[in-house]
């Protein structure tokens, strides 16, 4: 699961390419995880529009399906 701010072009059935940070690079210069990062397919995807005070206020709430660890959905 991923919380992204909201893109109404984003649904289920669409690739998308995510760059996740290495956890051990944090002190280090935010380079990505290369096991976790990639191509990966939105199997469901929720749109959640909060209330006025919310920031930020409309954000997509997403289940992605990746092939295995280095590598994509092709």
């Amino acid at each position: 699961k991923i919380r992204v701010p909201g893109d109404t072009v984003l649904s289920a059935g669409v690739l998308i390419n995510c760059t996740l940070p290495n956890r051990a690079a944090f002190s280090d210069n935010m380079k990505e995880d290369p096991l976790l990062s990639g191509k990966f397919l939105i199997s469901r995807i929720h749109h959640k529009i909060g209330m006025v005070q919310e920031k930020p206020r409309y954000t997509c709430i997403m289940e992605l399906l990746k092939g295995g660890y280095n590598e994509g959905i092709y």
